[in-house]
């Protein structure tokens, strides 16, 4: 598994989020995000762009472990 899509996966299991939940955050489709987990696509640099929004959105940097729902 490459770093990126390991990393997606860790981040979403973190926040104890579904596959859909994390797309829908992201801001796209949760077959996309499976896409991107099992290294079949890689995300686009717009598909980067979201990630890194939704980092900032949670404030991830800050992240204690509880769920920021």
């Amino acid at each position: 598994m490459g770093k990126f899509e390991g990393d997606i996966r860790t981040l979403r299991k973190k926040l104890g989020w579904t596959r859909q939940r994390f797309a829908r955050e992201v801001g796209v489709s949760s077959a996309t995000i499976n896409r991107w987990e099992h290294e079949k696509t890689k995300p686009s640099n717009l598909g980067l762009v979201h990630v890194a929004r939704l980092l900032k959105k949670i404030k991830f940097t800050d992240y204690d472990g509880g769920h920021n729902e």
